[in-house]
């Protein structure tokens, strides 16, 4: 994604295309060139060549604004090769960040536009002023724009599940996390995205959502009861059916189990509980469990499990082991 930070000055630019740069700069400029930036580059130099720029009119007070006098104090005939190229280099740069800039940010123009809010060592809700619900999981921030009934645009480092109020088209709900995007137009969806993992997993309860990498075309839609994981470092996005209610047990407190075979529950409690799980069930793949937890401490769905399946389970620290009944 283009990123005028990754330019590394337009009068150096200028000046290595019109041959002026000293033995430094060039090297500034190529070493910028090199670091990906190739094709930014031979886009800049096309308009450069392909374009007379001293025949044509342009407003470039605001692109420009540094420039002037560094012109003045050169030759006339450097002075007027140099502009061409400052306005080439402006033009093109405001032609490829716009667009980019509209896509992603909508109408945030500055830091200073966006508000915030944090969680800590609790779940708190936080009410948008569209009416959208978020319900944030421990050690979780959002950021949103200070015109949020015009851009529905939320950043989101954390986990935290959305039951979001139905806009029209044109003003959807955006969620950001890490380089993924989530479109939304009214639905009830859990999001996942904590700085410590290359996951960003997302779980819909109803509705429609459209999940993407930023800046892409191509995205795909969850409906109710459908997951997506996508990941940073691959950049692949996948897609399953689940109704795994772990998924957002950190809001509701509660799970459900229906028919559910061992495996699925031994992942679950697993998960739910931050401890490990292991069969040694001699007729595991016959047993199925029909039962819901709410708010349930370990021990208790210890006993339970016990019960309802006739097993005997066996703690160790932070293991669990499932056994055949005595």
């Amino acid at each position: 994604m283009y990123n005028n930070k990754d330019i590394a000055n337009f009068d150096l630019i200028a000046k290595y295309l019109a041959g002026e740069a000293n033995p430094e700069e060039i090297s500034i400029i190529e070493t910028w060139i090199n670091s990906g930036n190739q094709d930014e580059f031979r886009k800049i130099k096309a308009v450069w060549i392909a374009s007379d720029f001293s025949s044509r009119q342009f407003d470039t007070q605001s692109a420009l604004n540094n420039i002037n006098e560094r012109i003045l104090a050169s030759e006339k005939k450097k002075k007027k090769k140099i502009l061409s190229i400052y306005i080439a280099v402006a033009a093109l740069a405001l032609i490829i960040l716009i667009p980019t800039l509209i896509i992603t940010n909508k109408n945030l123009s500055s830091n200073s536009k966006m508000l915030s809010f944090s969680t800590t060592d609790s779940v708190k809700q936080f009410k948008m002023e569209d009416g959208s619900m978020l319900t944030l999981n421990s050690n979780t921030k959002i950021e949103y724009s200070k015109d949020f009934e015009k851009n529905r645009l939320v950043k989101l480092d954390g986990e935290a599940f959305f039951e979001v109020q139905h806009k029209t088209d044109e003003n959807k709900f955006v969620v950001i996390a890490k380089d993924c995007q989530i479109t939304v137009v009214g639905t009830k969806f859990n999001i996942k995205s904590f700085a410590d993992s290359d996951l960003v997993e997302v779980y819909v309860t109803e509705g429609l959502v459209q999940v993407s990498e930023i800046n892409n075309d191509n995205y795909i839609s969850l409906s109710a009861d459908e997951k997506a994981i996508y990941n940073t470092k691959s950049k692949q996005i996948t897609k399953t059916s689940t109704n795994n209610s772990a998924d957002i047990y950190w809001k509701t407190k509660k799970i459900v189990f229906d028919d559910a075979p061992i495996s699925e529950v031994s992942s679950v409690i697993s998960e739910v509980y931050g401890i490990n799980v292991i069969s040694e069930l001699s007729n595991a793949q016959n047993l199925k469990l029909n039962t819901s937890f709410e708010n349930n401490s370990l021990d208790e769905v210890i006993k339970i499990l016990q019960l309802t399946l006739d097993i005997r389970i066996e703690k160790h620290d932070n293991t669990i082991i499932l056994k055949d009944a005595e």
